[in-house]
């Protein structure tokens, strides 16, 4: 909780001191000591530590996980829609009529890169700050993964963006060209790999520091970054030695809705997660208040909250009849309702309490990195090398604690039966097909649907399945890099599909 504590603390302090050390203005040059700069800051090792703390502040900004993140990712996939009546840039986003001019883009665009530059800053800044080798190692270590994150998200949702690793603010610098997607995903394994030499395990960190990264957050990551990419023997070998306990001890918690409430946060299921605060909340994202909470739950809740969002009914008759537990800890019962549709509302990330209040400024953490996620992709991994025998195991694990029965080659469904776009008849193409169903309902509402259906290659066939007609293969995959972005920046062109 101590760590929550000072990424808030620090955040505001940080940021408002820095960003105008570049001003050259008479009384600007006055030393006021209220306020941080370059000259009197990155001292010492707390100086350090605070200064990480600021990267991992991104994490709950306005445009990343206090609101707009999942409202760009949730909203679009095909587990829950937004209400007929919810912002207008969601909907633009969830009929891919998306503009350069989309606000709620901007903002996600705009608090990536921030993260950016304040990882970029540690990375620079700490090495010449004298201080216990482990300490440096570590915050480092923190800052390279913080990094990597940033661009992972930036690449899976733009695509081609401009790799920016310095802080001077000269125009070179500052105004960059984009990269492509390869090499934005080469900066990334360099950021994880690095991050995973100089990160202890999370058994290494004490109370105080529960939250921050770890070797398996950066094992965890990486992994999920070699899915992308299709490196499936760098994926599967990684991910089995987390699995194996390799870089810390990881195990699903029993109870599968432990993963989205507030006294069960940082547990053993947990590999990374977005720390929140409602203790510590002075107001909510939408007053100007502090970003210590977040309002996932006023957004997506119907009864407690603005219910800017529904369940779709694909993802209510993907469960099986057996599969109450997860079912229950994702979506609850709502009838008589009419914003309602399918006669559910979102479950997932919802405080306890009856009061909207309850909802505006949630500390409930963000689980962006669990142990289910990577059992499934290991799995996935296996399968396709061709290792499907080997796959059923860790597909198995998270079946099991959901209380369904193993899967085996006898009782595969058919192939196609859940997922369009899929086909094959033999066994790997059917275990493919398991692996995708179990995605979607072990993860659902959780930022990872979308995703997974572009980086599979079917998006399309399943957005013009659900009735989403509009959508255009080699456009609607990724987001217009947003105009005021091209005004300043004229080394930026586009993405092609937008021109």
């Amino acid at each position: 909780m101590q760590m929550k504590k000072a990424i808030i603390l620090m955040m505001t302090a940080l940021t408002t001191g820095l960003v105008y050390t570049g001003c050259k203005e008479a009384f600007l040059e006055k030393n006021n000591p209220n306020t941080v700069s370059d000259e009197s800051f990155y001292k010492t090792a707390n100086d350090a530590v605070r200064a990480v703390n600021a990267a991992y502040g991104a994490l709950q900004l306005f445009g990343t996980y206090a609101r707009e993140y999942y409202m760009m990712t949730d909203l679009v996939a095909d587990d829950i829609a937004p209400d007929p009546g919810a912002d207008d840039w969601a909907e633009q986003r969830r009929n891919f009529l998306t503009t350069s001019s989309n606000g709620m883009a901007y903002n996600i665009w705009r608090d990536m890169y921030a993260g950016v530059f304040r990882a970029n800053t540690v990375i620079e800044k700490v090495p010449g700050i004298p201080m216990e080798e482990g300490t440096r190692n570590r915050i480092l270590g923190e800052a390279h993964f913080l990094r990597a994150y940033y661009y992972f998200d930036l690449v899976r949702l733009w695509g081609e963006v401009p790799v920016v690793t310095g802080t001077s603010s000269d125009d070179a610098n500052l105004f960059q060209p984009k990269k492509t997607v390869a090499e934005v995903y080469g900066q990334i394994v360099a950021d994880l790999s690095t991050a995973l030499e100089l990160l202890p395990p999370k058994q290494e960190y004490g109370a105080g520091d529960l939250g921050r990264a770890t070797q398996g957050s950066a094992a965890g990551l990486l992994g999920k970054v070699y899915v992308y990419r299709k490196e499936y023997a760098l994926a599967a070998d990684l991910l089995g030695k987390l699995i194996n306990g390799t870089y810390g001890a990881y195990r699903l918690v029993e109870n599968y809705g432990d993963n989205f409430r507030e006294d069960t946060e940082n547990n053993s299921e947990s590999v990374f997660e977005v720390q929140f605060s409602s203790k510590e909340a002075t107001g909510n994202v939408w007053s100007g208040g502090g970003t210590e909470g977040h309002v996932k739950g006023a957004e997506f809740s119907i009864s407690r909250g603005f219910g800017n969002a529904y369940v779709s009914q694909y993802l209510l008759d993907a469960y099986a009849p057996e599969d109450t537990e997860r079912k229950e800890a994702t979506v609850v019962a709502l009838p008589g309702n009419p914003k309602a549709v399918h006669g559910y509302e979102i479950a997932k990330y919802i405080r306890p309490g009856s009061e909207f209040q309850d909802q505006v400024s949630s500390g409930i953490n963000i689980r962006v990195l669990r142990l289910a996620d990577l059992l499934l992709l290991h799995a996935e991994a296996l399968n396709e090398l061709g290792q499907t025998a080997q796959a059923y195991g860790p597909l198995n694990l998270v079946r099991g604690r959901a209380g369904l029965a193993p899967l085996t080659a006898a009782t595969l469904p058919e192939p196609a039966q859940f997922t369009p776009g899929l086909a094959g008849s033999d066994e790997q193409a059917r275990l493919r097909d398991a692996i995708v169903k179990e995605r979607f309902v072990e993860l659902a509402v959780e930022e990872n649907r979308w995703f997974d259906l572009v980086r599979w290659g079917i998006a399309e066939p399943v957005m013009k399945a659900r009735g989403r007609s509009s959508f255009v293969r080699g456009k609607d995959e990724y987001l217009p890099i947003p105009q005021i972005e091209l005004d300043v920046n004229k080394r930026l062109a586009q993405n092609p599909a937008y021109q």
